[in-house]
C-alpha cells in the first residue's frame, strides 16, 4: 500500500517469508543500525544495517522477514556480478554469468499464504573497495597512486 507522503508500506496484517533463498549470495534481515542517528518512522524507512557491521545471520527457507515493508538485504558472494558495469539497466538480455533469484510469499493474519513470487537480483560489476583481513577485520581507504613530475 502507499502511505502518506508516497512511502510504501505493507498492510498491518501482512507479513513476508522467504520460501527459497538465493543459490548464490545470501539474504539478511533489514534491521536499523545500532545507535543510529538517522530519523525514521512514519513514511520514512529506517536504513538497514549492513551484514558485516551487524553480525547478522543469513535467512533460510521458511524464515519470516522482520521488516514490516518486506525489505531484505542481498549480499553477493565475493567477486560475483551478473550485470556488466556499462549496462544502463540490468536484465536477462544483458546478463553475464548466472541468474540469481529468491522466492518469497506473503502471509496474512489468518496464516493464509500467497502463491510464491520470485525476485531477481542483479549485481553490477563495480569496483570493490579493498577489504583487508587480519586478526581483526577492518576497512581501509586506499589512495590513487600519483606520479610526481621529475
Amino acid at each position: 500500500t502507499t502511505g502518506e507522503g508516497g512511502g510504501t508500506e505493507a498492510a498491518p496484517d501482512l507479513s513476508f517469508a522467504v520460501v527459497t533463498p538465493p543459490t548464490s549470495g545470501a539474504l539478511y534481515q533489514c534491521v536499523p543500525p545500532q545507535g543510529g542517528s538517522t530519523p525514521c518512522g512514519g513514511t520514512k524507512a529506517c536504513p538497514c544495517c549492513m551484514p558485516d557491521d551487524c553480525g547478522l545471520t543469513p535467512l533460510a527457507a521458511a524464515d519470516a522477514v522482520e521488516d514490516a515493508t518486506g525489505r531484505v538485504l542481498y549480499k553477493p558472494d565475493d567477486d560475483f556480478f551478473n550485470c556488466p558495469t556499462k549496462a544502463k539497466e540490468c536484465s536477462a538480455a544483458v546478463a553475464v554469468g548466472e541468474s540469481v533469484s529468491f522466492v518469497y510469499e506473503v502471509r496474512d493474519a489468518d496464516s493464509r499464504r500467497s502463491p510464491p513470487a520470485t525476485a531477481e537480483v542483479w549485481v553490477k560489476n563495480e569496483p570493490d573497495y579493498p577489504y583487508l583481513r587480519g586478526p581483526r577485520e577492518f576497512d581501509a581507504e586506499v589512495f590513487q597512486e600519483v606520479r610526481l613530475p621529475a
